[in-house]
């Protein structure tokens, strides 16, 4: 499908893009690539052709979830709160998420809710709606929220408590969509609570030492002038197209990865993903030392703070993220690791 700003080609475990001579000029969109950029501290040589799927899957993902929430008509069977999760900063805050939904909201009504500071037993919590809300922004909802508290205003009609005794109902329908901004994961398990989410991951890209200012040498929204309000809206006509030809692009398998990132490190993803670039070393025994030992030599100051046992733990967790088969076993008091690829069923 050709769009007036960017092409996607997407199969089943595939996912490209390409920027028009148009599209290269529209800064949000380049906001929108930059913050979907996950390996922006490797150098080109480090990027794999899975980094670069992952990111244009996480790409679409968010110009799907934009033409969601700006289209209005609704329907049962993809009904979902979209969730802009920080997955890479380690505080909060600063890698886009506002910007990403104060975006959205200069095209349609949106109330705005601060999360941190929601109470869901508040009876009036919806009071300030109308029924010409056609968003609404919970933003920066903390890790414990009920996310089941939620399922009526996702997927039913939307009741509305007035103060003075008043209640209001807006059929479903006609009822706002719903984003979130959130620095954790929001609790939750199984398939209900699965059904009703579309996560946004967002990389580290933007933080507290480095803005969207730094690269494009103007506020968004306040600064743009009428060339960049122009290719805004031919942006959001592009996010209402790829959303009507793909639906909803969900990438949990992908965050699930990012976020076994975050917690073994970069720096050990990194190095992982170069030793694992050589496949012959997907089918070999080799002794956990002298693995170590490799890791090591890369940065000898990794002892510091990767103990042989940490490295262990990290590689475990680097392998399961991977579909890396990973086994040990003791020969001759030496402990051994063997590795082997774990084929996908669409690589059948």
């Amino acid at each position: 499908m050709i769009t007036s700003l960017i092409q996607f080609h997407k199969t089943n475990n595939a996912c490209h893009y390409e920027l028009t001579q148009e599209g290269k000029k529209c800064q949000f969109l380049q906001f929108l690539i930059n913050t979907s950029n996950f390996t922006w501290r490797k150098i080109p040589e480090e990027v794999t052709e899975e980094d670069k799927r992952q990111e244009a899957s996480i790409l679409l993902s968010k110009l799907c979830a934009i033409g969601y929430l700006i289209f209005q008509k609704k329907r049962p069977d993809v009904s979902r709160a979209v969730i802009a999760t920080d997955y890479m900063n380690k505080e909060p805050g600063r890698s886009g998420k506002t910007l990403f939904v104060n975006f959205i909201a200069k095209f349609i009504q949106a109330e705005h809710i601060v999360g941190r500071f929601i109470d869901i037993n508040n009876a009036f919590i919806w009071n300030d709606l109308s029924s010409q809300t056609k968003l609404v922004v919970l933003d920066d909802l903390p890790e414990n929220f009920e996310f089941d508290w939620l399922f009526p205003c996702i997927s039913g009609d939307w009741v509305i408590n007035r103060k003075g005794k008043r209640v209001d109902m807006i059929p479903y329908p006609y009822s706002p969509k719903i984003v979130i901004t959130t620095f954790s994961e929001i609790a939750g398990k199984g398939v209900s609570v699965d059904y009703r989410k579309w996560e946004l991951p967002f990389s580290d890209y933007y933080n507290a030492s480095h803005s969207p200012i730094d690269d494009f040498g103007k506020c968004f929204f306040t600064d743009w002038d009428i060339e960049d309000w122009k290719y805004a809206y031919m942006l959001i006509a592009d996010c209402v197209q790829l959303y009507l030809n793909y639906g909803p692009v969900l990438t949990q398998e992908i965050l699930w990865e990012r976020k076994i990132e975050v917690e073994i490190g970069t720096d050990f993803v990194s190095w992982a993903d170069i030793y694992f670039l050589n496949p012959s070393y997907l089918n070999q025994t080799i002794s956990r030392k002298k693995l170590y030992d490799l890791f090591l030599k890369e940065d000898s100051t990794c002892r510091k703070y990767v103990s042989s046992t940490a490295f262990k733990q990290k590689l475990a967790k680097y392998c399961n993220a991977k579909r890396i088969a990973f086994s040990t076993q003791i020969l001759d008091g030496t402990e051994l690791f063997s590795f082997s690829k774990v084929i996908r069923n669409e690589e059948i």
